[in-house]
């Protein structure tokens, strides 16, 4: 188990920080824990012994009765159902819950607040009567959220973003990192770095890239691994966006092997 990090949080809510750390997950997975006495979960982190063992420590005398998941990433659910078979919690997630359900206990209440983009069932937690949003991979504070195609969507990611707009919580709990003190601040940056990121794209179509390796190259630095993979994923997601908006025409498959151009603007 990694340090927990060392900043303030809510009352209510600990953290403690999965051992898992790389290029995609920062210093590692952020699992929550809100209550003192009765607890819900949030996001366990992967398979994991010793991460498993590090949360039931944090609890102390309490009792995880709710696990809840932001989405199905093995780094956030993996370890859901073993942790689920130790204490008897019951696991909600995108299969249950609904946007704006309530899940509650006596001392804590937190609202399932959908959020697609970063993957199909992605799910923020507010938690009631405080200023605080439990964001997951959809707001973090450290990266900006992966958008991978086909299963994120860049259309819906955009629109989660300005859901998070129109809500009053600004502290941010990411999945990833530190919180994010100033959420809605930080939501504009990442919607400012999509279209940035989407005029690059553009200019490099009009440059005449039209494979997705090609546009990477133009676009990123050089890159190797699994960051030059998650590029080009970041990549399909935007062109897909463009292509359903009708900016973009693609020839040939989706995904890696297509072939995209610029539509001539309507007039």
């Amino acid at each position: 188990m990694s340090d927990t990090p060392p900043h303030p949080l809510p009352d209510l809510v600990r953290v403690v920080v999965a051992d898992n750390p790389g290029p995609l997950t920062g210093p590692g997975t952020n699992s929550y824990l809100v209550g003192r006495e009765r607890l819900a979960a949030i996001d366990p982190g992967p398979e994991d012994e010793a991460h498993r063992r590090a949360l039931l420590a944090a609890v102390g005398g309490g009792t995880i009765t709710h696990i809840l998941l932001t989405h199905h990433h093995a780094d956030h659910a993996g370890g859901a159902k073993t942790l689920a078979r130790e204490t008897g919690a019951r696991v909600l997630d995108w299969r249950i819950l609904r946007d704006g359900e309530l899940v509650e206990d006596a001392e804590w209440r937190l609202e399932a607040v959908a959020t697609p983009g970063h993957t199909r069932d992605h799910l923020c937690f507010a938690l009631c009567d405080a200023d605080v949003l439990f964001s997951g991979d959809h707001v973090m504070g450290w990266s900006t959220s992966m958008i991978a195609w086909p299963d994120g969507r860049m259309g819906d990611y955009l629109a989660s973003l300005g859901r998070l707009l129109a809500r009053p919580e600004t502290l941010y709990l990411p999945g990833h990192g530190a919180p994010v003190a100033d959420g809605h601040a930080r939501v504009r940056a990442l919607r400012d770095h999509r279209k940035a990121r989407e005029e690059a794209i553009l200019a490099a179509l009009r440059a005449g890239e039209a494979s997705v390796p090609g546009i990477v190259r133009a676009v990123y630095e050089p890159l190797e691994g699994r960051l030059l993979q998650a590029a080009e994923l970041s990549v399909l997601a935007h062109l897909d966006h463009l292509v359903e908006r009708g900016l973009v025409s693609r020839d040939g498959p989706a995904g890696r092997g297509g072939r995209f151009s610029v539509l001539p603007r309507r007039a």
